[in-house]
């Protein structure tokens, strides 16, 4: 089964790896992506906003029952640079969530790509989804709580007609970070990834 795999985009799940290694923990054999050009590997992260105090009490992330000792760490594979560092996503994000979920989501932004509320309702009648290279930024870290997540930074410039922010945590619940758009975040590069990865298993 391990030569049919192509790679398992898991996000926002809480694979564990040993802390600072690619294999081991969750999957005995199959490694996290460290390549485009890698095929039968796992893809997996969870997103938190740069600075957010939902770290202070994380859901995702983390890896479950305490940690296992503190030997092992949640995966993080940003998918834009898989050998690590800082790079742009390319975020797909929807106009509208499921109602389930755009009535439990703090309110930011102007509820689509451009801070004139007038344009997003005109942009919105044409595409259900938006996107908004360049602006968004990530990196995996892991802080000092032993935390090992997706870091993304909002790009805001007064002078840029595009929003300043954009939604993506829960009202109520705590320690979630941007979970229900984690894959919204870098639909982009995961599609341009899986196009990679396809590629590479076919000419192996």
């Amino acid at each position: 089964l391990s030569d049919r795999l192509v790679a398992a985009h898991l996000i926002g799940t809480g694979i564990s790896v040993p802390v600072g290694e690619r294999v081991g923990g969750t999957f005995t054999q199959t490694p996290l992506c460290s390549s485009a050009n890698q095929s039968g590997c796992v893809v997996a992260y969870s997103t938190f906003r740069k600075d957010d105090p939902e770290l202070a009490t994380p859901r995702f992330g983390v890896v479950p029952d305490g940690g296992y000792d503190g030997n092992y760490e949640a995966a993080c594979t940003h998918p834009a640079a898989l050998a690590g560092g800082v790079e742009s996503l390319h975020p797909v994000l929807p106009f509208d969530q499921p109602y389930a979920f755009d009535v439990l989501l703090k309110f930011k932004g102007s509820g689509g790509p451009y801070k004139n509320w007038w344009k997003n309702v005109k942009a919105k009648r044409q595409a259900d989804f938006y996107s908004v290279p360049g602006q968004f930024t990530g990196e995996c870290v892991r802080d000092d709580n032993g935390t090992h997540y997706l870091e993304v930074t909002i790009d805001s410039d007064e002078s840029d007609p595009r929003a300043d922010d954009y939604r993506g945590e829960l009202i109520v619940v705590k320690g979630w970070g941007l979970h229900l758009i984690d894959v919204n975040l870098a639909q982009g590069d995961l599609i341009r990834l899986a196009g990679d990865q396809v590629n590479n298993w076919m000419q192996r």
